[in-house]
């Protein structure tokens, strides 16, 4: 379900810019899997709307199914354990990849799915994280 993507440099691009963009990361099976899992999560999501007041009480208005559901999904965990991916990471960071000890915080699913949703601008506790996107709104943000 994933691809270790071909990219030039990801090592550097990382070590420049603290941000490495992973084209086709998930084959097609993988981008269904993770849909039809976050469609059987998002029965479980929970709606957020409130300020950060540590990040200059920027603004977080979005749809949340957290670590405690998540880590019940034996597929996804699958995927999110795999050593190769994990080594991969690795390699592009110059860190040592692992899981994140914060089990209501490792998996993560977000569903900004109204005008105005936001996951707003923010510093996690951890060093690391991989974003993954498995629908983007159309040019123009429709």
């Amino acid at each position: 379900m994933i691809v270790v993507p071909q990219i030039k440099h990801p090592r550097e691009n990382f070590r420049n810019e603290q941000f490495c963009y992973l084209p086709k990361f998930w084959t097609r099976v993988g981008v269904e899997f993770l849909r039809g899992v976050y469609k059987d999560a998002c029965t479980c999501k929970v709606r957020k709307d409130f300020v950060m007041a540590l990040t200059d009480d920027t603004p977080r208005n979005m749809w949340v199914v957290g670590g405690k559901i998540t880590n019940q999904i034996p597929g996804l965990m699958e995927i999110y354990r795999n050593k190769k991916m994990l080594r991969w990471l690795s390699d592009i960071t110059g860190s040592n990849v692992s899981e994140c000890p914060d089990k209501l915080e490792n998996i993560i699913c977000t569903d900004l799915a109204h005008c105005g949703d936001t996951h707003g601008w923010h510093l996690d506790d951890y060093p690391l994280a991989l974003l993954t996107q498995s629908e983007s709104p159309n040019k123009g943000g429709k």
